[in-house]
């Protein structure tokens, strides 16, 4: 059994033993990976399954492109990453940030604070969410017509 809260991830094993992994030390090594692999290994060369959306509609999903993008911005291609995807560029940069953020916290111990309003935070994610939906749209409309 798996229990989880922000701190630590609790894994239940035999004996009623249990197997503590602390939450930030996962999430560094997570970004970690999904930062740094995508500049030693080639999506071309992956076996990664098709995308599912693509296949049945012919067309590209939300995702589409997102590992192409990070595999290029990895390689310091910008203008490539952008053709790709162009949340992927700027979705690379966050999960940077939040990754020397999280190993700046676990190092120093204290925590970094933006003092954002609940308001301001909602309507920055409501913003990002209706910039990839409507960059998903835009990307949909010009497959549609080519």
């Amino acid at each position: 059994m798996i229990s989880t809260n922000l701190l630590t991830i609790r894994i239940k094993v035999r004996n009623n033993r249990s197997l503590y992994i602390p939450g930030r030390l996962l999430a560094i090594v997570l970004l970690f990976f999904i930062l740094v692999a995508p500049a030693v290994v080639n999506p071309d060369r992956l076996p990664l399954p098709d995308c599912y959306f693509k296949s049945l509609t012919g067309y590209s999903c939300p995702t589409c492109g997102l590992t192409h993008s990070f595999y290029e911005i990895a390689h310091f291609d910008l203008r490539s990453s952008f053709s790709h995807h162009f949340f992927g560029p700027i979705l690379y940069a966050v999960f940077l940030i939040l990754l020397l953020t999280l190993i700046f916290e676990t190092i120093t111990g204290r925590k970094i604070n933006l003092n954002l309003s609940s308001r301001m935070k909602k309507l920055t994610l409501i913003l990002a969410v209706i910039g990839w939906i409507g960059y998903w749209v835009i990307r949909f409309v010009h497959e549609l017509q080519g």
